[in-house]
C-alpha cells in the first residue's frame, strides 16, 4: 500500500471512530403503552363488574417524556362511584417520581324501551309497539323506562317518532275513571238537573272526553268529572 493511501485509511478509520463514539445515546422513556395496560388490568379489578361491563383506558399525551418506572401506584378520586367516565390518578413511586391523570370509563348495559313504530297522541301503549334496547350506562336517555309493564296499557300525552324512549313524562296520568265502573250521568238545563246512572265505556281522567251506556242501552258522551260524574249538556 502506497504511503498516502494509508494515511487515507487511517484518517478515515479514525473519523468512523469518533462518529460512533461521539453519538448520543436514546434516551429512555416510560413505555405509554405498557402504562395504558397497567391501567386497564387496575379498572378490571374493581368490585361489582359484570361480565357485560365494558372498560376502556383513553390515550395518553405521547409527548410526555416520563422516566421509567419500576413501582406505580394507582388511585380512584375521592368519593368516587367507581363507574362512568373517571379520572383515574397514576403515580410513579420510583425510582423518579413522577404522577398524572388518565381518563378512563367504567360502564355497565342497561336496557330501555323505545318504540318500533311512530305512535299518535292518545295511543294506548301494547307489548307490539315497544323494542328494549341496550346500552351503556352515560348514554341511557334522562327517564328511559326498562320494565314495560309500568306502561303497557297507558295513554300517550303526546306522539312519539319510531325509536323514541319512553318516559312517564310521555304518558297521560293514571286513568280517574277505568271502564266498567258505574257513573252519574248529569245532564244540566236552564234551571234543572237530571241525573241519572250508566256504565263507562272507556278509561279517562277529569276534564277529558267519556262515553258511557245506560240502563236503556242509550250510549252517551260527555265530559268526566271528579266523583266518578259525567257531565253533558242537556238538549
Amino acid at each position: 500500500m502506497k504511503p498516502y493511501r494509508h494515511m487515507i485509511f487511517v484518517a478515515l478509520t479514525g473519523l468512523l471512530s469518533f462518529s460512533v463514539c461521539g453519538s448520543e445515546p436514546e434516551p429512555n422513556y416510560q413505555d405509554l403503552e405498557l402504562l395504558r395496560s397497567q391501567a386497564l388490568a387496575f379498572i378490571q379489578h374493581l368490585p361489582g363488574l359484570s361480565t357485560n361491563s365494558h372498560l376502556s383506558v383513553g390515550n395518553i399525551d405521547p409527548r410526555l417524556k416520563l422516566t421509567p418506572c419500576t413501582n406505580i401506584d394507582f388511585t380512584l378520586p375521592n368519593n368516587s362511584n367507581q363507574r362512568g367516565n373517571i379520572r383515574l390518578g397514576v403515580r410513579c413511586l420510583a425510582p423518579q417520581p413522577w404522577s398524572l391523570f388518565v381518563s378512563a370509563s367504567v360502564l355497565e348495559s342497561k336496557t330501555y324501551l323505545i318504540t318500533r313504530t311512530a305512535l299518535d297522541k292518545n295511543h294506548a301503549i301494547d307489548k307490539q309497539d315497544i323494542i328494549a334496547t341496550e346500552v351503556f350506562q352515560t348514554h341511557t336517555p334522562p327517564g328511559a323506562i326498562s320494565d314495560p309493564h309500568l306502561i303497557l296499557g297507558h295513554i300517550l300525552a303526546h306522539p312519539l317518532l319510531a325509536g323514541s324512549s319512553i318516559r312517564m313524562t310521555d304518558l297521560l296520568p293514571e286513568p280517574s275513571l277505568t271502564r266498567g265502573q258505574t257513573v252519574k250521568i248529569v245532564s244540566k238545563g236552564n234551571g234543572f238537573q237530571i241525573t241519572r246512572t250508566g256504565k263507562l265505556l272507556n278509561n279517562t281522567n277529569s276534564g277529558q272526553k267519556a262515553q258511557a251506556r245506560t240502563s236503556s242501552n242509550q250510549v252517551i258522551t260527555g265530559t268526566a268529572r271528579s266523583g266518578g260524574i259525567i257531565e253533558m249538556p242537556a238538549h
